[in-house]
């Protein structure tokens, strides 16, 4: 990065602060870029200890699960926990992972409220190439069954060009 800092102005920046507001009306990340000079009267601490990105990743994921809003209990108060693997509700804000595929039905209620709090929902949105596909799809079996053939043959030219374009990228939706 080529950024100057930007409480000096002087220096390259070297520092790279992320600020992430969460309101009602969603999330806001500010950057401030930093020297290291600035950094330090700042209050951040510099270190060579840098974490690498699975680390960082890790850390995030544990934070989140940290700070969650609220905690799944069973009907006893007890922290849940998996009859197959053992693995319990603490084992998963620990290591930000499930233990085995019976985990994702047991802690079901706090994985959602996690991708909740993450992505502002818990279902699977389409990507807007594969919605756009979907709709093409739709208008072209109703235009075949209203037979009118030249708008489905454009229809299914338009879905292949989509298609094509789809591979040529490499943004597949699995």
């Amino acid at each position: 990065m080529n950024n100057t800092c930007n409480i000096c102005s002087k220096h390259q920046a070297s520092v790279h602060q992320y600020e992430v507001t969460d309101t009602d009306d969603g999330s806001s990340v500010r950057v401030v870029h930093m020297c290291i000079g600035c950094a330090k009267s700042h209050g951040i601490a510099i270190s060579g200890n840098t974490p690498d990105f699975p680390q960082m990743m890790g850390l995030l994921g544990k934070a989140l699960l940290d700070s969650a809003a609220s905690v799944v209990t069973t009907s006893s108060g007890s922290s849940l926990s998996c009859p197959d693997c053992g693995w319990t509700e603490d084992d998963f804000r620990t290591n930000s992972r499930l233990g085995c595929p019976a985990d994702y039905d047991v802690f079901s209620g706090l994985v959602s409220e996690i991708l909740e709090r993450i992505h502002g929902t818990s279902e699977h949105v389409q990507s807007a190439h594969a919605t756009e596909l979907t709709k093409l799809g739709a208008d072209l079996e109703h235009a075949i069954t209203a037979e009118q053939y030249e708008q489905a043959a454009k229809l299914r030219d338009r879905i292949k060009n989509l298609e094509d374009d789809e591979k040529d990228s490499g943004d597949l939706d699995f």
